[in-house]
């Protein structure tokens, strides 16, 4: 089989399914990513036996109701001229009985002290020899079922802790019988599955295997035991290409890994791609995490490290990667930041997929392309923040004449701050393509002018989008004010340098995400010793678990203290008297130079409530902050939704 690139948008959860099977919205967006010309795309994981049912949005792929539902995905992919795997997936023990109201299988009835995001910590059922041959059967007809649909081969799914991977584990697999024991016993089940799924489609349909080349576990699979287990798939004959990943995801510092977010380099784990592919003879090897540039991509072919790239998060943000490189604009590829807060929180916990940089993200059959607009307006944003930026870039898009005004020096709003966090630069990243692309559109940007209303009425125009944004404004703390006490400052305040560091801090969290942690880790590598407080009963309580791990392991290495379940009470002279939230406790924090407040901002509402009382002005939109104080998730995809409103 031929594709027309090396590039792969690979099997991920997107929450787009319902009542078990592939729906219009899910067609359209793999639809998307192929009119933008990727090369291959493999569809999220779909369940081979009702042991493995998931929520409702998780497919079915051994349920042949739903043959017609996988071809319309299929058909929509081919009319744009890629091509489609479908991924065959048991859960195993990471299998939760809510969702199927049956016991989770796996190899061994042990219990782990971790449980996956969306797993539990049930102790599963362990498979009898007969189970296990059911299983392969299902995983066989579940294949027969996707060649039926119209697909262009499977790839069976023995990754990230999954039940074929549990099976090659001697972390999870502790049977004495022939699927135990020893690497060769433990590789007995997938073999088994490969050969099965092998004679069910014949040989002109592909088949391939997902592997976790290291668990990135103590006592976990290796490379080098990978590597063995790659070598004796490829002997078998049953498969024509593994794609090869990492970590499991019931263990959360290892989850954190296999989605590598921003905190990480590019492509930090392309070195097991490239073991496996040395120490194997001709199968194809595909890798995988965080290869978002496709220069880096070529010159991971080209060093013979892999055959296939993996590049899923990059389509996600852009859809046209692909045709942008074929029409010799690369300079136009807005790049994913690794910030995973729309694609991988959302789908991970139950929403539909989304994207922090590309709004339509998910919402391809509910927003459709852009149009131009019917009448061209003059159009005036206020703010040079991302909700702005995104509405004055759509609106241009559209034909409309933009105008941006910025009181400040340069675009990007709390962006500028935020990348001088630590490992939060990459934000940094989207304020130099929204800049990049107003240019190219002939937006106006007035930098260091205020919009005021007389300015505005000046302008003349048809609509005003006001994407003023928020300001910090810190909790009143008894005794702060008082002579000697500790100088009160915001999240903002430490990032900027505008107030000494301190030796001793206090930093109140109330909010829950990156503002905090970052502030946090910031003052750590100022020498600080940090003390975070919050009312919550875990730390960065709104990050998801595929980036609060490793935000949390960089906090404990800098020595954070953390102070959960309780609140700042008063500050009495050096001292900060913190008080729990459930029992009223009280606990002394002696010697503090900083109290710092990572706390909600205030929306700056007064330009709004202003110019919507001004005659003159036909239409006045908020976007933004100044709606809400939220994040940059939020702020764009309403900023891009005024755009398209116009």
């Amino acid at each position: 089989m031929e594709v027309r690139n090396r590039m792969v948008f690979s099997a991920h959860g997107t929450c787009l399914g319902a009542h078990h099977r592939p729906t219009p919205e899910l067609a359209a967006y793999h639809a998307a990513r192929a009119r933008g010309g990727i090369g291959l795309i493999v569809l999220e994981n779909s369940r081979v036996h009702p042991t493995g049912r998931g929520p409702d949005a998780a497919l079915e792929a051994w349920n042949e109701d739903n043959i017609p539902h996988y071809r319309s995905v299929a058909d929509a992919v081919h009319e744009q001229g890629a091509r489609i795997f479908a991924q065959l997936h048991h859960p195993g023990r990471n299998a939760n009985s809510t969702d199927s109201l049956l016991a989770a299988w796996a190899p061994s009835a042990l219990h782990l002290p971790w449980s996956a995001p969306t797993g539990s910590h049930e102790v599963p059922h362990a498979m009898t020899k007969e189970e296990i041959a059911e299983v392969i059967r299902w995983w066989a007809r579940s294949a027969a079922n996707m060649k039926r649909a119209g697909m262009d081969g499977v790839e069976i799914h023995g990754a990230h802790g999954f039940l074929i991977c549990q099976f090659l584990s001697p972390v999870t697999n502790r049977r004495t019988d022939e699927y135990g024991g020893s690497l060769r016993n433990r590789a007995r089940f997938a073999m088994e599955v490969a050969r099965a799924v092998r004679q069910a489609v014949a040989d002109e349909f592909v088949v391939g295997m997902r592997l976790s080349a290291d668990e990135l576990l103590p006592e976990g699979l290796t490379l080098e035991q990978t590597t063995e287990v790659a070598r004796w798939l490829e002997e078998s004959g049953a498969l024509d290409y593994l794609s090869i990943s990492h970590s499991v995801e019931y263990v959360p510092s290892s989850l954190a890994q296999q989605i590598a977010d921003m905190s990480w380099g590019q492509a930090p784990f392309v070195h097991l791609a490239a073991g496996i592919k040395k120490a194997t003879r001709e199968i194809p090897i595909f890798t995988v995490c965080r290869i978002i540039d496709p220069a880096m991509a070529d010159s991971i072919i080209a060093a013979g490290k892999a055959d296939m790239v993996i590049m899923t998060r990059a389509h996600i943000a852009d859809p046209e990667i692909g045709r942008k490189l074929v029409e010799g604009h690369p300079e136009d590829i807005r790049q994913c930041i690794g910030c995973n807060q729309g694609c991988v929180a959302r789908a991970l916990s139950g929403k539909p997929i989304g994207c922090l940089i590309n709004p339509e993200a998910g919402r391809e059959r509910e927003l459709g392309s852009l149009v131009p607009a019917e009448r061209r307006k003059a159009v005036v944003v206020i703010g040079g923040g991302p909700a702005g930026m995104e509405a004055a870039r759509v609106a241009a898009l559209r034909g409309h004449l933009v105008a941006l005004y910025e009181r400040g020096e340069r675009l990007g709003g709390q962006i500028t701050t935020l990348v001088k966090a630590p490992h939060r630069q990459e934000f940094g990243n989207i304020v130099a393509w929204l800049e990049d692309q107003l240019k190219r559109l002939g937006v106006v940007v007035k930098l260091n002018t205020e919009a005021t209303p007389e300015r505005i009425q000046k302008e003349g125009a048809d609509t005003v989008i006001v994407a003023t944004g928020s300001t910090p404004e810190p909790p009143e703390i008894p005794g702060t004010r008082e002579p000697g006490s500790p100088v009160l400052a915001t999240a903002e305040d430490v990032l900027e340098r505008r107030v000494p560091v301190g030796h001793q801090v206090v930093l109140l969290d109330g909010v829950g995400h990156h503002k905090a942690t970052s502030t946090a880790e910031f003052l750590a590598e100022q020498g600080s010793r940090v003390h975070l407080v919050t009312q919550a009963g875990t730390v960065a309580a709104e990050i998801h678990p595929v980036s609060r791990a490793p935000a949390l392991q960089r906090l404990k290495d800098r020595r954070v203290a953390f102070h959960r379940d309780c609140w700042i009470k008063e500050v009495v002279g050096r001292t900060a008297v913190l008080r729990d939230v459930y029992n009223g406790d009280e606990e002394a924090i002696e010697g503090v130079d900083l109290v710092v407040a990572a706390t909600p901002n205030r929306s700056c509402t007064e330009l709004y409530d202003t110019l919507r009382q001004e005659d003159g002005i036909p239409e006045v939109l908020a976007v933004g902050d100044c709606v809400a104080p939220r994040r940059a998730l939020e702020a764009i995809r309403e900023g891009h939704m005024a755009g398209r409103a116009l």
